[in-house]
């Protein structure tokens, strides 16, 4: 007993017919303890007696995220692996096993670690009653790359896209979207046609995979097609700007007849000429067209030609008054509007031309 732990055997030294007896040295089993015995050689012994007692841990795994194929869990004494185990489906749980005490007899503490996945964090909890729980979260990472096209043959959705460049393009801002947050934009420019977006997460906090959105700040003369994001490793978006049309269309503003222009619909940025008027006004010269009925707008004469701009043109016909040939009486000047109706006819025709001397 403590504190000396030791102790004295004593026996005959032969047995009934004078043969020395050869003695062993044995020790009365301890519950949990192995026990080796060792002659020193002196006449001595010494007796150990090592715990065998074990202790166990129930792990458990949570996926946020796509589940994986397998995980494989240690039980780890310092740098030391002691124990492991593999979970996989449908459970995912297992349990780890290892010695209680180390060599000197103090209680081992230990630690458990998960084998690194790709693309995932693990994150180890002690439950505090010997079990764990190892949460494998996602993080994977992705580049959302953007590919522009420009389509000046005015399809809408062509089966071969269309990249060959004019000398100039547009600046051309994309945003990236996560339902109605913009979390990042880039600009092309100098007619380039590839952009990135960098280092996006796939999968949001609660492992659901995000719905990205790509938008196109809007481009003059251009409707945009977009496809995608498209999955293959990395994201991939398709933008393709299709040229738009535009009409000509000319307005007698006061007069009378009918024009066509036979060239429309004009593609944006297209050379437009203008035609010669075919209107005709009572008592009118036609002056030319102006782009605002009032003439406050930008004139032109038949055979002028401007660039189709990005929205429909209406062309107004321009018409000053002429007077009648000068000759005996009263100048006579065509009016077209009624007359007053709170004049008397006659009342209103001397108002308008004087009464005859």
């Amino acid at each position: 007993t403590a504190p000396d732990w030791a102790g004295t055997l004593e026996g005959p030294k032969y047995d009934d017919v004078g043969n020395e007896i050869v003695y062993t040295i044995v020790e009365v089993p301890i519950d949990n303890y192995d026990s080796e015995v060792v002659d020193n050689e002196d006449g001595s012994f010494t007796i150990t007696n090592t715990n065998t007692e074990t202790v166990e841990f129930d792990v458990d795994k949570v996926w946020v995220g796509p589940v994986g194929q397998s995980a494989t869990i240690k039980l780890m004494n310092g740098q030391t692996e002691v124990d492991s185990v593999t979970l996989t489906a449908p459970d995912w749980a297992g349990t780890l096993e290892g010695p209680k005490y180390d060599d000197v007899g103090n209680e081992i503490v230990y630690t458990i670690v998960e084998v690194p996945i790709d693309n995932y964090d693990s994150e180890v909890v002690d439950n505090e009653d010997g079990s764990f729980t190892v949460t494998n979260k996602i993080n994977q990472i992705v580049d959302i790359i953007v590919y522009k096209y420009w389509n000046d043959n005015g399809q809408q959705q062509p089966q071969v896209r269309i990249a060959i460049e004019p000398e100039e393009r547009p600046d051309i801002t994309f945003r990236l979207w996560i339902g109605d947050e913009e979390v990042d934009s880039i600009t092309l420019s100098d007619g380039e046609t590839v952009g990135t977006f960098t280092d996006k997460p796939l999968y949001d906090e609660l492992g659901e995979k995000i719905n990205y959105i790509v938008t196109e700040d809007s481009i003059p003369g251009y409707d945009p097609f977009i496809e995608g994001p498209y999955e293959d490793g990395n994201l991939y978006v398709y933008v393709t700007n299709t040229i738009k049309y535009f009409e000509v269309s000319y307005d007698a503003n006061g007069g009378s007849g009918t024009m066509d222009d036979e060239n429309n619909p004009y593609k944006y940025n297209s050379l437009v000429t203008v035609l010669a008027n075919a209107f005709t006004r009572s008592n009118y010269n036609f002056t030319g067209w102006n782009t605002a009925a009032n003439g406050s707008g930008t004139s032109y004469a038949a055979g002028n030609t401007f660039e189709m701009p990005a929205h429909d043109v209406t062309l107004y016909a321009q018409w000053s008054r002429r007077s009648s040939p000068p000759g005996p009486g009263p100048e006579i000047i065509d009016d077209p509007e009624p007359p007053l109706a709170e004049l008397e006819k006659f009342d209103h025709f001397a108002y308008v031309i004087g009464y005859p001397e």
